[in-house]
């Protein structure tokens, strides 16, 4: 087929005009034998494959050379990639992430199990590559998840950052590319892990293309039948394991596709009748599989667009009444936070975790009413509200008990987009010059205050807290902006909150951290051509 396309142009071509045939006669099939990979053409093979020397069959089918996958040439590349013994034990015992060696974690959250070197990187070369590989991103989640007053300076490695980059990249090109070692289970937790990565990271898009093909992997792999009813009393531990998997990959796809205005990627998946209890998961982990399918369905009405919003603000809203009451009142209870290693003490943070997704949810599910002219719009306005304060509280107090995560920075997310709808709210309240006559208002201002005060502090205090950082800069802008009116804002741009604060730009703008999508998708898109929406434009912001 290409021989045949080329002499069709060939013959196309006019006759030089000198009489001399100065296009020289191509030998295809010389051409279609050469190694793509060879010198002549300047292009080495890629990081752990190999060429076959068989040369393509003498005819007009063209037939690229194969990729032969050298597992032993990848697993040599990822064990010198590991970090020291002493470095690996330090990341290991200061890293937030330390729930994932618990014998049994709580919610979704899985055991790394035993086929993975974290502690003894010794013992590595007797694993397998993906053993090797999983260990590499739990080590780059560790390393993003140190607490802010760790010295990085202690680590034998010269920038934490750049490791990770590298373990990601590492990890995903020479691993992730081979579809076999991919589509495994190990595979799919290094999807998963890749997930984690990508939204500390704040890059929503990247993260929710992992979850996604986590999704599908697990579909393949049939973990999304651990669910179906005739197998749900079952006392097999590997059941359970796949059902965590499985629970892991719904919920990284519902919290993506939600922020970022997209369908989600499977239907009922837990079966008929989603609210029964698992007897192998606790009770955040049974929350958190209805809180899938309410997301899911808020996905679907984003992605339709409201057409009676209030009715469908009574059909949303209802399912969220019933998944609120479907737990005791004591379960909403704020949790008590402690700086220890133990079950209990992660079991607190994950339920935390799951009220912010909670709240979080209610506020984009109501954000469409906060400039509603209707009086039917206003108990949906006071949910988005009571949601968003109450997520910013929660977040507060997290924020004093010395840490801020259990395993991914889904709680600084919640506390930007519950801020941003504080800041739509205060805009429909306030006139373009802020009155200092409502109390109210000032103890709103205040709040949002301290949340930023408290993620630039974040920021600040580490280098891989590029979010923290990010979110600071732009929830100061726009406050600003509300503060002062739109003519004024064009003076303020690049302009800096306190003297205290003044590193927060110059941090941020190396490197795009996915808040824009976050910004734009998960609230602004809710607004459409809504009144005082044009707060929250972008373009003297990012």
């Amino acid at each position: 087929m290409l021989r045949t396309l080329v002499d069709n142009q060939e013959s196309c071509k006019l006759p030089s005009k000198n009489g001399n045939d100065l296009q020289q006669s191509l030998n295809w099939d010389d051409i279609l034998n050469q190694d793509l990979f060879s010198n002549q053409f300047g292009i080495s093979p890629p990081l752990g494959y190999s060429v076959p020397k068989e040369q393509c069959p003498r005819s007009h089918q063209v037939q690229l050379p194969l990729l032969q996958y050298k597992d032993e040439t990848a697993k040599q590349i990822l064990l010198e990639l590991l970090p020291s013994q002493e470095d690996a034990i330090s990341i290991a015992s200061h890293t937030t992430a330390w729930a994932m060696e618990l014998p049994n974690p709580p919610g979704a959250i899985w055991k790394l199990g035993d086929g993975s070197p974290v502690r003894d990187l010794s013992a590595a070369a007797q694993f397998s590559t993906m053993g090797i590989a999983k260990a590499i991103l739990y080590f780059a989640l560790s390393i993003q998840q140190l607490p802010p007053g760790f010295k990085t300076s202690h680590l034998q490695m010269d920038d934490v950052d750049y490791h990770v980059r590298r373990y990601t990249q590492v990890v995903g090109t020479l691993v992730l590319a081979h579809e076999e070692m991919s589509c495994s289970t190990e595979g799919l937790e290094c999807l998963l892990l890749l997930g984690m990565i990508h939204i500390n990271e704040g890059d929503l898009k990247q993260a929710w293309m992992k979850f996604r093909r986590a999704l599908d992997v697990a579909r393949l792999q049939g973990f999304h039948k651990s669910y179906e009813p005739s197998v749900r009393q079952s006392q097999s531990p590997e059941l359970a394991f796949h059902r965590r998997l499985w629970l892991s990959s719904v919920m990284g796809d519902s919290f993506c596709s939600l922020i970022l205005g997209f369908e989600t990627g499977a239907t009922q998946p837990f079966g008929p009748d989603y609210s029964w209890d698992d007897p192998f998961a606790d009770e955040n982990a049974n929350f958190q599989r209805r809180l899938c399918i309410v997301s899911a369905q808020l996905s679907q009405r984003n992605l339709v667009g409201l057409q009676n919003s209030i009715d469908e603000a009574k059909s949303i809203n209802t399912a969220i009444d019933g998944l609120q009451n479907s737990m005791p009142d004591s379960w909403w209870q704020r949790p008590d936070l402690r700086e220890e290693q133990s079950l209990n003490c992660a079991q607190e943070y994950d339920r935390l975790l799951s009220h912010l997704w909670f709240f979080q949810l209610q506020i984009l599910a109501n954000t469409a009413f906060l400039f509603s002219p209707e009086a039917e719009a206003e108990q949906y306005r006071d949910r988005c509200l009571e949601a968003a304060k109450t997520t910013l509280y929660r977040y507060l107090g997290l924020r004093l008990a010395g840490t801020t995560r259990l395993h991914c920075r889904a709680a600084e997310i919640a506390a930007f987009v519950a801020s941003l709808a504080l800041i739509l709210s205060l805009s429909r309240s306030t006139s373009p010059q802020m009155s200092d006559s409502s109390k109210a208002l000032n103890s709103d201002v205040a709040l949002l205050d301290q949340i930023i005060d408290s993620l630039a502090a974040l920021g600040l205090s580490s280098g891989h807290e590029h979010f923290a950082l990010k979110s600071a800069e732009i929830l100061t802008t726009l406050l600003r902006k509300l503060k002062m009116g739109d003519s004024e804002v064009s003076a303020y741009r690049g302009g800096k909150r306190k003297a205290g604060h003044s590193a927060v730009h110059h941090h941020t703008t190396k490197r795009q951290v996915g808040l824009p999508e976050l910004l734009l998708s998960s609230v602004k898109s809710a607004l459409r051509n809504q009144p005082n929406a044009h707060i929250l434009d972008t373009d003297d912001i990012i």
